[in-house]
């Protein structure tokens, strides 16, 4: 056995780990947590090992003690480079594991990194335009009606992480009144955002989007969730678990809005890898028992070319369906999941 040292908070630890950390180089390591006034957000030096191939390179393990769990997601910054991370453990002491050593540009297996976390997303309060500038990611809540259990648009990897699926998610949410959207924007200078700050939605933890985590708080589940999203090929993907009749009128408006036969439009099936079908993703897990959530995945000739389109036909399917008198709400509501 070997002891650790890590001095948290201004107190010094000792923490007992088994075995030294390639051929011992790192059987003594000191972190220091510090919390940035502005924001409350730890900030603690590690020790990154990238010795772990097996793994997805969007996952890590975190030392314990510094109040992330498991599932969260992390920020991880070395020299000039950020890139976010899920936690898949929590270890006994302060070395970071992971296989992502590209995405932070890390020349060797072990480097000295700063971690963050459960917060991902910059505090500061910031406009699109600045966050572009300093290839920063940001969080948006637009909650005119903090009442509405109805229809919610979100847009996870806005911004340049998938290209204008926070400009559709935008567009449907002004143009369907008392509706939700929460979306998420990154960015990076020279491109990359997409390396440095996609979270797949099976993986998206409220812990670390506050403005996420104020709509999970509020104990509401909606009735249904529209999810845009980006995919390299294939046209239009449209999963989810909500019900079929719902996900065969968008494919139909889908197809009239874009009017190119050489778009195919289909409905996602187990087969398929970006499917939303899983009980975890974000636009499942958001609605009333799990099965509200319709998933609009795009290549990226559509987002180019027929975002809006896609995003008018979403406009035309959920327009009708959330447009009916409040006082009609209830009764209607209560039909939605007969298939």
């Amino acid at each position: 056995m070997t002891t650790t040292t890590a001095i948290m908070g201004g107190e010094e630890q000792r923490m007992m780990m088994a075995g030294p950390f390639l051929d011992g180089q790192y059987d003594e390591v000191k972190s220091t947590v510090n919390h940035r006034p502005e924001d409350k957000t730890g900030l603690t030096t590690v020790i990154i090992l990238v010795d772990t191939p097996l793994m997805n390179d969007q996952y890590c393990s975190v030392p314990t003690g510094l109040g992330i769990a498991v599932g969260d997601q992390v920020r991880i910054e070395y020299a000039s480079r950020v890139a976010l991370y899920t936690v898949r453990w929590i270890t006994a002491n302060h070395v970071v594991r992971l296989n992502g050593k590209n995405r932070l540009g890390i020349p060797s297996s072990h480097v000295t990194a700063t971690l963050q976390g459960p917060v991902v997303t910059c505090v500061r309060r910031i406009s699109d335009v600045q966050a572009k500038a300093e290839s920063e990611i940001v969080e948006r809540l637009l909650d005119y009606h903090p009442t509405n259990e109805g229809f919610i648009i979100i847009a996870p990897h806005g911004g340049d992480i998938d290209l204008k699926t926070d400009n559709q998610a935008e567009k449907v949410h002004a143009a369907i009144e008392g509706s939700t959207l929460w979306m998420c924007k990154g960015y990076w200078k020279g491109g990359g955002a997409f390396r440095q700050w996609h979270v797949t939605s099976n993986d998206i933890s409220p812990s670390s989007f506050p403005l996420l985590k104020s709509l999970v708080e509020s104990n509401r589940k909606f009735v249904r969730c529209v999810a845009f999203h980006g995919m390299a090929e294939g046209g239009v993907l449209i999963g989810g678990l909500g019900p079929m009749h719902v996900k065969l009128a968008l494919q139909k408006a889908i197809v009239a809005h874009i009017a190119d036969e050489t778009v195919p439009v289909r409905l996602a099936t187990w087969q398929d890898c970006c499917n939303g079908l899983s009980s975890r993703n974000i636009v499942n897990w958001m609605t009333k028992k799990g099965l509200g959530g319709i998933q609009i995945e795009q290549d990226r000739r559509v987002r180019s070319r027929y975002w809006r389109a896609v995003a008018d036909a979403v406009i035309e399917v959920f327009e009708a369906e959330f447009s009916r008198p409040v006082d009609g709400h209830e009764e209607f509501v209560s039909g939605l999941f007969d298939d």
